[in-house]
């Protein structure tokens, strides 16, 4: 009997803990802090919607740093100045950001690409202090990249994580909106994944044999994940 009562409230703190968890996923994700004055603003690719790109702007123009550095190859097509710009940095230019003031990060496809394209060029250009600028439930896992794969820190590169200011992204009740609630999820899923990937595997020298051999599996696993997210998008 004692037994099963002390099963009974192990179970009922675990489901009361996960409850909590649940709920406060928007602040455990969201990491935005307090821009400071840096060596260059850094956007990560991933927003068509361009919250991230004026974000990024607003920090130049109130001269948080003099450069800015873009994924030239993130998806990008947004009005401004009454013309379109088809590139984060065509759309700096025509909010007057000088040229010479835009760096580029090349070869970036996925968020660990682009960190170790950033730690490259920061110490070629010898930046010490970046501002990260994405949406704010992806800074968590920006984070949990940048200190435990690409150890920045050891390139003697601090960052200060700046979220994007989407207009959907309500850290306390991102389970109400759509965008934020599929956002949400797939960076938890995401974490768990590139934790394993990069932080576990590859420092081991086993992500390429993994790929090699389990290629395909995974490849179904992210499909069915995708497919699961798209689904809940459209209820």
């Amino acid at each position: 009997m004692k037994r099963k009562i002390a099963w009974g409230v192990t179970a009922f703190i675990l489901f009361v803990a996960i409850l909590v968890i649940f709920f406060r996923l928007g602040e455990i994700l969201d990491i935005s802090e307090p821009p400071q004055n840096a060596d260059a603003i850094v956007v990560l690719g991933g927003d068509w919607e361009g919250f991230r790109i004026k974000k990024a702007l607003s920090l130049y123009q109130k001269g948080f740093a003099k450069n800015i550095i873009v994924n030239e190859f993130s998806d990008f097509d947004i009005q401004t100045e009454g013309k379109r710009a088809k590139t984060e940095s065509e759309f700096l230019i025509l909010n007057h950001v000088p040229k010479e003031n835009i760096l580029f990060l090349y070869n970036a496809g996925n968020t660990m690409y682009e960190l170790h394209a950033l730690k490259s060029l920061a110490v070629s250009k010898g930046f010490h202090r970046l501002i990260i600028v994405s949406a704010p439930p992806h800074l968590r896992r920006v984070k949990i990249l940048v200190e435990n794969a690409a150890e920045f820190q050891k390139a003697g590169v601090s960052l200060i994580y700046a979220g994007s200011d989407p207009s959907w992204w309500h850290p306390d009740g991102w389970y109400k909106n759509k965008t934020s609630r599929n956002f949400v999820i797939s960076e938890v899923i995401k974490i768990t994944s590139n934790y394993i990937a990069y932080v576990v595997l590859e420092k081991h020298g086993l992500l390429e044999p993994a790929r090699r051999y389990f290629g395909p599996f995974i490849h179904d696993i992210k499909n069915f994940f995708q497919a699961q997210l798209r689904r809940l998008g459209n209820e």
